[in-house]
């Protein structure tokens, strides 16, 4: 059955200046109202869909035929029903924000399929929203009337409807979903029976928790894992306390919680917060002043997250001498009403875990100076709780550098609660706070006067009210960003901390499948000693030509006889003469041709090994420091890594790379130095090929600087490797310190469809993701970006032990058992970057044109000289290590002393 609005056919609408000037009785459902004339009623609708809040100032025109609405009336279910059919895709992204959607999409199609009887078996969760993140509605007679957050209703005056009465016309009837979505998406993947607990954010804490205590008893729920965002902590703190026994909760998790207060209530009633001013200016009926004067200061529960007396000594919200004589304050019953309720609400028990917000700059403490409130800001705080009006209690803390709306959005945030339900551990989040000395020192004052003109200004900006507008400053939709900074991500698939994401191993799993017979061929030769043969003339005449242009490199190839003749014969193959004549030919074979060369070059192998692994970094969270990748510098300044790892300009701002996480020569652990990345100066993705390339910035965190480290040139020819041969690889499996998987990983084949794989074998782990795949001559020749896991007949993947591969207890498929690799052929990514110089300058942006220009020169360059190494600076540490490096030929199956800074595994022939 159709549920959303039909759509009707356009008229044009005008936009005319805002707020109108024009008298306004009642904007509702055939009134008509000075200038305006708007019947809701005309469009062919069932509830579902509203006409737009910002239609409403269009002057003289009849809006019957105007197709633009906001979704205000879905539920959380049609709404998630829509994200996986791609229904109504318009109006989501226009609730959500374009990254969002396409986060959320990708997410909804991934998820499992859960029937009742499966989910009654699973570990119930309930995501508690925070102030203003639960949808209030009038109910009366049987029908459902949205209030907040429809921006219809507040602009036709609704808030008075939501005057605190005590009454129970008002109810909860769903979360504000931007906030929360990703967060129930991710519990549910992880094995986790996710839903919501919405609640009267009006009531006092206690009253919404007894009543949520009551319904657990009702309905049955037991063992329930509660997780609560800002205000939702508090109720949270209520139900627990009322469940002293634990048989309904078992855990509680709350997320920037202001357990013993905040500013921002004070903001509001003194109207200086952006909401408020949001609020107002599409609210056509009351002022700043009138709806915090007669609706908003009357608010129980938000009058009781006002900073506690007994944290700042010197201030008291809840008295009326705390206040300024002049404006909007508080009346005193209900002040003191508050402050009672503040000071019986029960404390967090040890069946509580926090997680807290930090680094944004937050008001601190505040002072009365000419009847206005100055307040003191740092950085020590989420932007709405202070540091210490969160922490409460002898419980566990954890802390995540992000601003308070959007915690529940924040990846590490996620992770850290979904281990926090499972074990009451996890190692996604720091223990300790990292606040630097300026975060902790209040260097800035700001008065309310600047603060009004910031919120009337932010206010101003608005042009087609959301609820995502409604709700700044409490809740985020954080995957919204700059579109300086995003070239179209797609879906995220679904992807645990550091695993391969699931739809990219399916994919490389059916590749696999379909090369069995050539790489079965191509196995036999190997193990016969005819590798050679089992590529086919033309890549061999390109391989031939590759590796005379490395030979051309060496000056003793022009000297000695043997090298000449050698040079001879290569040049017969790299021109594609006679090459079928050649194999038949016992004296002359292209094994010896080739077996020569190959040896020759092999002398350079350990000691190329040292250079290339120091362009080998860890992906890390710039706030968490937790690692869920690798990349590799391919020229001065420039990371490339998996899109699946990288996969807009959003996430690169949020992330580091970080060199030499590794292990000493006295196999000491090195702490690494964290480079930040600079998308805002390049970044380019491309989901097709897996692959994303990003600025870096060229001093360290510690000063040191990026030239130490390096590059890996990016060689777009065919012929760097022939089937058969081994690959190496240098990686951060699992995210952990560097290692190095030498010849244990041969190439299996380069399927014709799709033409951009190469598939080899070896057992890499997740984490392992953006790694360069090496030839023997130490070119980078894949972006590693997929494994493929060993599975029985039903499909399922199997671990190490032969078991079927639990994906709720091993998220990371840390136990799967990798039978085969897959990674990106650079030939492949290096066509595809020579279109983008062109593409970014025409979107303006000639320095990132230049940059990718400058990765290609650089390639270009290990193409004519024949090196995979231009003369790079090389720091002492380096040099140092490799003195002791054997300049001799290393073959299968060698074991040789190297003193690096790594774990190596060395392998058989296979």
């Amino acid at each position: 059955m159709e549920r959303a609005a039909a759509r009707m056919p356009k008229t044009k609408c005008v936009p005319a200046p805002w707020p109108p000037t024009a008298p306004i009785e009642q904007v509702k459902p055939g009134y008509r109202a000075g200038l305006f004339h708007v019947d809701v009623r005309k469009y062919r609708y069932s509830g579902v869909g509203r006409p737009k809040a910002y239609m409403l100032p269009w002057v003289n025109i009849d809006f019957i035929g105007c197709t633009d609405f906001i979704m205000t009336d879905f539920t959380e279910h049609e709404v998630e029903v829509f994200l996986r059919s791609g229904e109504h895709e318009p109006d989501l992204r226009r609730l959500f924000g374009d990254s969002l959607y396409e986060e959320l999409r990708g997410e909804a199609q991934n998820l499992p399929p859960a029937t009742t009887l499966t989910e009654s078996f699973r570990q119930r969760v309930f995501i508690m929203p925070g102030i203003l993140g639960s949808k209030l509605s009038v109910i009366r007679d049987g029908v459902t009337d949205l209030v907040w957050i429809d921006p219809i209703d507040i602009a036709a005056g609704g808030i008075a409807r939501l005057k605190w009465e005590g009454d129970n016309l008002i109810q909860a009837t769903g979360p504000v979903l931007f906030p929360y979505l990703k967060m129930k998406f991710a519990f549910q993947r992880a094995g986790f029976a996710a839903g919501y607990l919405p609640f009267d954010w009006r009531y006092p804490p206690a009253g919404c928790g007894n009543q949520f205590r009551r319904m657990f008893e009702t309905r049955g729920y037991r063992d329930v894992i509660l997780v609560a965002h800002s205000m939702g902590g508090l109720v949270a703190r209520q139900i627990a306390a009322m469940d002293p026994d634990r048989k309904y909760v078992s855990r509680v998790i709350t997320v920037g919680t202001p357990n013993l207060g905040s500013y921002s209530p004070v903001k509001i009633i003194r109207l200086n917060h952006s909401l408020l001013q949001t609020v107002a200016r599409i609210d056509l009926r009351h002022t700043p002043e009138e709806l915090a004067r007669d609706y908003l200061r009357h608010f129980p529960g938000l009058l009781q997250m006002m900073p506690a007396p007994s944290m700042r000594p010197d201030e008291n919200y809840f008295a009326v001498d705390g206040w300024p004589t002049s404006g909007v304050r508080p009346l005193k019953a209900a002040m003191d009403s508050a402050r009672r309720a503040l000071e019986e609400l029960p404390a967090p028990d040890d069946r509580f875990y926090q997680i807290i917000g930090t680094s944004q700059e937050t008001i601190q403490s505040a002072r009365i100076e000419n009847q206005e409130l100055v307040f003191s800001v740092n950085r020590d705080g989420d932007g709405t709780v202070p540091r210490d009006l969160a922490e409460m209690g002898n419980v566990p803390r954890y802390y995540h550098p992000g601003e308070h709306g959007a915690l529940c959005n924040a990846d590490a945030v996620i992770r850290a609660a979904i281990d926090l339900a499972r074990t009451g551990q996890t190692s996604a989040l720091p223990r300790q706070a990292r606040i630097t000395a300026a975060e902790s020192i209040a260097a800035v004052e700001v008065s309310e006067t600047q603060l009004l003109s910031e919120a009337e200004r932010d206010a101003r900006l608005i042009v087609e009210p959301t609820e995502r507008d409604l709700t700044r400053g409490f809740l985020s939709e954080t995957f919204d960003p700059d579109p300086e900074l995003s070239h179209g991500a797609g879906p995220r698939p679904e992807q645990p901390a550091s695993g391969y994401p699931v739809n990219i191993v399916d994919s490389a799993s059916r590749n696999w499948a379909q090369t069995e017979a050539p790489r079965a061929k191509v196995a036999q030769l190997v193990n016969t000693g005819h590798s050679v043969r089992a590529e086919t003339p033309v890549r061999l005449a390109k391989y031939a030509r590759r590796l005379l242009t490395q030979l051309e490199s060496i000056p003793e190839i022009h000297l000695e006889p043997a090298l000449i003749r050698l040079r001879q014969q290569l040049e017969q193959l790299a021109s594609g003469q006679n090459v079928a004549e050649t194999l038949l030919t016992p004296e002359i074979s292209l094994e010896r041709i080739i077996g020569k060369a190959e040896e020759f070059l092999s002398v350079m192998f350990v000691k190329r090994a040292g250079l290339a692994m120091r362009a080998v970094g860890r992906i890390i969270d710039r706030g968490s420091k937790g690692g869920f990748g690798t990349g590799f510098l391919i020229a001065p300044g420039i990371l490339m890594t998996n899109h699946h790892v990288l996969r807009d300009a959003a996430d690169a701002q949020a992330s580091s790379v970080q060199f030499d996480y590794e292990l000493d020569i006295g196999s000491a652990e090195l702490d690494g130095t964290e480079f930040i990345l600079e998308p805002h100066r390049m970044f380019f993705a491309d989901a097709r090929l897996d692959m994303a390339i990003v600025a870096v910035a060229p001093t360290g965190q510690d000063g040191r600087s990026l030239t130490d480290f390096g590059y890996l040139p990016l060689v777009g020819v065919e012929g760097k490797i022939r089937l058969g041969q081994p690959v190496n690889i240098i990686q951060h499996p699992s995210a952990e310190r560097k290692q190095v998987v030498f010849r244990e990983s041969l190439l299996s084949y380069l399927p014709e469809s799709p033409d951009i794989v190469a598939q080899y074998t070896g057992d890499t782990r997740p984490g392992s993701s953006g790694s360069p795949v090496f030839s023997d001559k130490w070119e980078v020749v894949a972006l590693h970006h997929a494994g493929v896991p060993a599975r029985d007949e039903m499909g399922n993947w199997l671990t190490h032990d032969g078991n079927i591969w639990d994906r709720v207890q091993d998220p990371n498929q840390t136990t799967v058992k990798w039978v085969a690799n897959e990674g990106i052929r650079i030939s492949r990514i290096i066509h595809r970057l020579r279109q983008v110089p062109s593409e970014l300058r025409g979107q303006s942006k000639p320095d990132a044109a230049r940059l990718v220009e400058l990765a290609l020169k650089v390639g270009d360059d290990a193409i004519r000289t024949g090196t995979a190494f231009p003369a790079q600076e090389t720091p002492a540490s380096t040099a140092a290590s490799n003195k002791a490096v054997l300049a001799t030929p290393v073959g299968y199956g060698t074991s040789i002393d190297i003193p690096l800074t790594i774990s190596l595994s060395i392998g058989q022939r296979h």
